[in-house]
């Protein structure tokens, strides 16, 4: 069993020390950004930098931009593929002067015959700072449009070295670690990209079952953990927060989805069957108690609709950490990028964004698992799993993926007026080892 008794003892012992385990040391998000045509790395340089302050306007909370926030990275591999390595990374990586820099960013670039059109940008917050880009998301959004503006500019003719700051693999390694995390109990992540088909699917599907897409992939990821958790864990609490875009379909108020902050939830889970009933039964629930915790705060202090219970959950979240029967995790919804007034024209520029990827929450810690979604502008849905290595094993996060997965593909392409499935009965072979045994038998006979 990879979520064993050892497991547990290590996490009780862990979140009763005086430092408890946090899951994420930073808030990060990175995208794969493209260019329709190859760049110098000088002149892509100065775009990044022209762009920027165009950002800090919007969010003057993130103070002034200097050339020591920006650090370029050349990848040995494909950008899209280094996605998931470089928000992990930046996830245990500590401020790079930590009484000068509350953020920074990340351009990781792989030059192809000395142009460049294909790059990361990663986006990092350290998490003693306010969150102003509600996880990142915000910030890719601004910097896409500013980017695309200033390629359009005539260039500068200014000659400023703008690339005097390119860093290694090896310097950027070198950078301090964060004070909250150790080699023992690093942060870890793991995507699961759902395709656009697929995504299109879930984000309709959910509204003819009286729910949304938080609600499927909070209940599906809840029953893909109870599927491989012991049977002694029997609750599961789940924290976390919805995007703008969903946080107006529950009837709160959304003036701008570039400032708008993210909603915060709670809600507890306990154990049910395996079907896809039982899961559009659960997503419906979480729907509901949005939408009825929403109508709460809003009725009882506006300011409290967003970042003010910030404590509360984790005090609830340390609290549901004692318990031997209890887990705790953070499902955050940081929305669809392509859902805002200016994706339409953004489709003609010469800057496209694809896969994001958004870091666990670094406002909601003390989690044992992370989980947060966000549609990219290629319009897959990317599902990042984060996780402390001294706590969960990366082998048993391997079995909820593939599980999460099937009930994913089972919630897809069921009907929920049909009487209840088992997940593993609607796919071709759900890892039933009887279903296995009369695939062979028919091979056989045939």
């Amino acid at each position: 069993m990879l979520w064993g008794s050892c497991n547990e003892e290590r996490r009780r012992a862990e979140s009763t020390a005086s430092s408890p385990p946090i899951i994420s040391g930073n808030v990060v998000a990175a995208a794969h950004y493209r260019s329709s045509v190859g760049l110098p790395l000088g002149r892509l340089s100065q775009l990044i930098h022209e762009a920027l302050p165009q950002v800090a306007l919007q969010y003057p909370s993130l103070g002034p931009v200097n050339e020591s926030k920006v650090h370029f990275l050349q990848l040995q591999d494909d950008p899209e593929n280094a996605v998931d390595a470089l928000v992990e990374q930046q996830q245990n990586l500590g401020s790079w002067q930590s009484h000068e820099q509350d953020w920074r960013v990340v351009i990781a670039y792989k030059p192809n015959e000395g142009a460049v059109s294909d790059v990361i940008v990663c986006f990092v917050l350290h998490r003693d700072s306010k969150d102003p880009v509600c996880g990142g998301l915000s910030f890719h959004r601004s910097f896409l449009t500013a980017l695309s503006n200033a390629d359009e500019a005539k260039p500068s003719t200014r000659q400023a070295n703008h690339y005097s700051n390119l860093t290694t693999i090896r310097t950027l390694s070198k950078m301090p670690t964060s004070h909250t995390s150790t080699p023992a109990s690093r942060s870890q992540i793991k995507t699961l990209t759902i395709g656009a088909e697929e995504t299109t699917r879930l984000l309709t599907v959910p509204l003819r079952n009286k729910t949304s897409l938080t609600g499927v992939i909070q209940a599906a990821f809840v029953a893909a953990l109870f599927a491989n958790l012991p049977s002694e864990i029997t609750t599961i609490h789940a924290d976390g927060r919805i995007s703008p875009q969903e946080l107006q379909s529950l009837g709160g108020a959304m003036p701008d989805l570039n400032s708008m902050m993210c909603f915060t939830h709670h809600m507890t889970h306990t154990r049910q069957d395996l079907t896809t009933s039982a899961v559009w039964y659960e997503a419906r629930h979480i729907h509901s108690t949005l939408k009825t915790e929403l109508a709460r705060k809003k009725s009882s202090n506006r300011h409290d609709l967003f970042r003010g219970e910030k404590d509360h959950i984790v005090d609830d979240m340390k609290d549901s950490a004692e318990e031997f029967e209890e887990i705790s995790i953070t499902v955050s919804n940081m929305g669809d990028f392509r859902d805002h007034k200016q994706f339409d024209s953004q489709q003609q520029q010469c800057w496209q964004l694809g896969k994001v990827v958004c870091g666990s929450d670094g406002t909601l810690q003390g989690a044992d698992l992370s989980v947060s979604l966000v549609v990219g502008g290629d319009g897959c849905l990317t599902i990042a799993f984060a996780w402390s290595s001294s706590i969960v094993e990366g082998a048993w996060i391997d079995h909820v993926i593939a599980t999460l997965r099937k009930v994913i593909g089972s919630l897809i392409h069921s009907n929920d007026t049909v009487k209840a499935k088992q997940v593993s009965d609607v796919l071709p072979w759900g890892g039933s080892m009887s279903r296995l045994v009369y695939l062979v038998r028919d091979l056989m006979l045939a």
